[in-house]
């Protein structure tokens, strides 16, 4: 790791799910979890989040899973752009760097990664027939794209700043 990071920037990602005990709702709007919660009757969890530097904002909202709960990567909770990994995903990592530039960064609640509640546990389990559908549809899309190991050949993004499975 230390060989890594000093040949220049790197972007870190950490599995999330059973490997890690990590679920992270990504929030690309400000606002939009908070909404989430408020429209399920639910306080805003106070948990460890990290701003993705993304241009108007954005956040990872880091969580425990529930060690019972077959919840997945997916896409849309509620009807909002909040996107979701656990068994399977992957999240960027504090101190890499956006495509914008921007650094990950921790925004506060002292490092504690709280529980799931269980009104999103709910909610992201209920979601499979979508999340496979979605699966399917972004496996082709990538393929139509010339996609290999989730950025395009040649893209620049790749190695610095790229998006979450760009490590």
């Amino acid at each position: 790791i230390t060989q890594l990071s000093g040949a220049g920037p790197r972007n870190w990602g950490i599995l999330t799910g059973s490997r890690s005990n990590l679920l992270v709702i990504d929030e690309d709007e400000l606002g939009a979890f908070a909404d989430v919660c408020q429209a399920m009757g639910i306080g805003v969890p106070d948990t460890l989040r990290v701003g993705t530097g993304r241009d108007g904002g954005g956040q990872h909202w880091w969580f425990r899973p529930p060690a019972d709960a077959a919840i997945t990567i997916g896409t849309g909770l509620g009807d909002r752009k909040l996107d979701w990994r656990c068994e399977g995903g992957m999240v960027i990592a504090p101190g890499s760097v956006h495509q914008t530039g921007a650094v990950y960064t921790v925004a506060d609640s002292g490092g504690v990664i709280r529980p799931l509640p269980d009104r999103l546990v709910a909610a992201l389990v209920s979601e499979p027939v979508r999340q496979a559908k979605r699966r399917k549809e972004l496996k082709a899309r990538a393929k139509e794209l010339g996609v290999v190991g989730g950025a395009a050949m040649g893209d620049p993004s790749y190695l610095v700043g790229g998006r979450d499975n760009q490590v």
